[in-house]
């Protein structure tokens, strides 16, 4: 499915940016904001400041149909390192990605300001950049992008931007603002301006969740105005394991629910997501296109397969997971439609939604029905906002209607087996397309008996601290699927320092390994992991003399890092457990004189227990972790950090190891 950004995201990339092409300007709208610096404090330690931020999006009646004029203006204050870091906006770069399809670039406009006040250089058309954007796994679509990097300017300047843009088809996107940035902003203001006869739809986010945001509403000459207005906003500190940081901006969001044509006829978007399921249904269902040689293929894949509707729907989702290469071509409403099943069977390739509507038209020639479902993918559950086409989903699956009830599946996975989904399509809600219209369904979830690990090493510790061993790894779910994508991507000779990262144990080196259920299994199967590897466990022993050894000299950390002014939620990933064991024989004379007590620590969000025993001159240590939810809201951090401070606690009790007499 075509990346269509939620609104939050596409407004981290309109906000700061401006674009245009050959073409007249939009009179008022392609006029830079008026620069006021009078007053300002100096800046204490920023690096750039939003002075001001300003969206109007205008909806307007057309002979061709409605659309929506969106025009974005900035002036930006930078300081000392302007160009920021990995993790920040550089405020010297403005630019924009936009549609062929769908996007008129009417007007770019940017100029630097100098410290005293004056212009230095205005930037246009003919300074810009301007080339094809999308993913290197695409093999066509006709985004673009359009963008311009400004000389670095003295500290104290003021970059400004202007971006004019026209969107037919408004009633497809969302449309939004956000407040704020990862820089201060001193005014931010949103105007939506909707002529008598449209009808829009708004709601408001903060952190994930639902907000109450009104805003000033005036009518005059037939136009209806909402402006939503916020200033000084600190910025916003990015911190590891959140949500994108545009989520954690309180942003507005919007649709154009109804509008009145200009012969007077009314004209209704998808009311709710129902109707959006069945919208999307007369968009796609041209494209089950049945062929002799898809016959001939589900004829020749099932030879060998009994009467199970089940075996029969797993051989035909392995086949399609396995020979059709994920490779898309997205043009116009290719983005969102997927091509017909008979091009994509030919071609052996397509995207996310090309093979699931193959392997819907391959179970189809089977007698076995099935939902296209659309999703948001990735590791922060988006919320459903509105029902658009463009803006709620990222990605396209299966919900196959057995006999025996729903089967999901994710044919784009390349190790995924049938009836289960990686992480980033579990605990969703999603979206199956009908013709009657489904509501939104909630995805599998994950489980952590399902995502599991169960690690052990038996290693032998040589006097001056370092021990190898065997280990071995049984891996089921995502960690087993993991396993096999290494496989599948990495070169031989990088295989080994890839498996040492996927053991728990701190600091080692793989030098051998095996697997066994190595190639991607119809039918969900554990990969089992087995082999040698080399680690440091302490300093040196010397006779006479004692080392200190911690549980984090064995183990990597079990949590993230987060501090006690976090404010965002913390994302912890899928529901999954994990045990891990070493046991470490000890040399000649060695002992252990004194071990730590066991912990356990039970919360609504994890559980923990780390024990230590020693027995027959060998030391066996165990640490045992389930994750119950996937996000820590904000409401639980200060448990969630209290769990972390005494987790970390016990990993860092260590163990008294004598070396024994001299």
């Amino acid at each position: 499915m075509k990346y269509r950004p939620a609104p939050a995201t596409l407004l981290a990339v309109l906000l700061l940016a401006a674009c245009a092409t050959t073409g007249g300007t939009a009179g008022g709208d392609a006029a830079f904001l008026p620069l006021e610096l009078a007053g300002l404090s100096p800046p204490t330690g920023e690096r750039a400041r939003v002075l001001q931020s300003e969206q109007i999006l205008r909806f307007q009646r057309t002979p061709e149909g409605p659309i929506a004029v969106v025009v974005e203006k900035e002036q930006v204050q930078v300081f000392h390192d302007a160009a920021g870091d990995d993790e920040s906006q550089d405020y010297t770069q403005v630019g924009t990605s936009y549609s062929q399809t769908f996007d008129q670039l009417v007007h770019f406009a940017a100029r630097v300001i100098g410290p005293d006040g004056r212009a230095e250089k205005t930037y246009g058309n003919d300074d810009a950049m301007d080339g094809p954007a999308f993913a290197g796994f695409i093999l066509y679509a006709d985004d673009r992008a359009r963008s311009l990097d400004l000389p670095d300017p003295a500290p104290g300047s003021v970059i400004e931007s202007v971006i004019v843009r026209r969107q037919r088809s408004p009633e497809m996107f969302a449309y939004g603002h956000a407040f704020g940035a990862d820089v201060p902003v001193l005014r931010s203001r949103f105007t939506v301006e909707v002529p008598d006869g449209f009808v829009i739809e708004h709601e408001a986010e903060a952190f994930g969740a639902a907000i109450e945001s009104k805003p000033h509403i005036e009518k005059k000459n037939g136009v209806t105005r909402y402006v939503w207005e916020r200033r000084d906003l600190p910025a916003l500190e990015a911190e590891e394991h959140a949500p994108p940081p545009s989520t954690m901006l309180e942003q507005v969001v919007l649709r154009l629910a109804q509008w009145t044509d200009e012969a007077g006829a009314v004209h209704q978007a998808p009311a709710d997501a129902v109707a959006l399921s069945s919208y999307s249904h007369t968009l796609m269902k041209d494209q089950v296109e049945v062929t002799p040689e898809i016959e001939a293929k589900v004829k020749e894949l099932l030879a060998d397969v009994g009467d199970d509707p089940r075996a029969r729907a797993r051989r035909l989702y392995a086949w399609t997971r396995d020979s059709i290469r994920y490779c898309a071509v997205e043009v116009g409403m290719g983005g969102f439609v997927p091509h017909s099943s008979a091009a994509v069977e030919k071609n052996r390739y397509g995207d996310c939604k090309d093979k699931a509507n193959l392997l819907k038209t391959m179970l189809h020639v089977d007698g076995i029905e099935s939902r296209i479902v659309t999703i948001f993918a990735d590791q922060w559950p988006e919320p459903f906002r509105l029902p658009v086409l463009a803006g709620n989903f990222n990605h396209a699956i299966l919900l196959v209607d057995l006999p025996s009830g729903p089967i999901w599946v994710d044919p784009t996975t390349r190790t995924t087996p049938f009836d289960d989904l990686p992480p980033v399509d579990e605990d969703r809600l999603a979206l199956p397309i009908s013709a009657k219209g489904d509501p939104l369904t909630p995805t599998l979830a994950s489980d952590p008996a399902r995502e599991r690990r169960a690690t052990s090493a038996e290693l032998t510790l040589a006097p001056d601290g370092t021990a190898q061993g065997t280990f071995t790894a049984e891996t089921n779910g995502f960690y087993a699927d993991t396993v096999r994508d290494l496989l599948l991507s990495e070169p031989e000779a990088r295989r080994p320092e890839a498996v040492a990262k996927l053991l728990p144990f701190d600091d080692a080196r793989v030098t051998r390994f095996a697997v066994d259920n190595a190639a991607p299994p119809e039918e969900v199967t554990p990969a089992l992991i087995k082999g040698e590897l080399q680690t440091r466990v302490s300093a040196p022993l010397t006779p006479g003399a004692d080392v200190l050894v911690a549980a984090r000299a064995l183990f990597n950390p079990s949590l993230p890092l987060v501090t006690p002014t976090r404010k965002a939620p913390i994302v912890l990933g899928p529901r999954k457990s994990s045990v891990e064991t070493v046991v470490l024989k000890l040399p000649a004379g060695a002992t252990v004189t004194r071990t730590p007590a066991p912990i356990e620590i039970d919360t609504p969000f994890l559980r923990y227990t780390l024990a230590w025993t020693v027995s027959d001159g060998a030391l066996r240590v165990t640490r045992e972790q389930t994750t119950k939810v996937r996000v820590v809201q904000k409401a639980e951090l200060a448990a969630f950090l209290d769990a972390s401070a005494r987790i970390a606690a016990a990993e860092e009790q260590k163990i008294v190891l004598h070396g024994g007499d001299r």
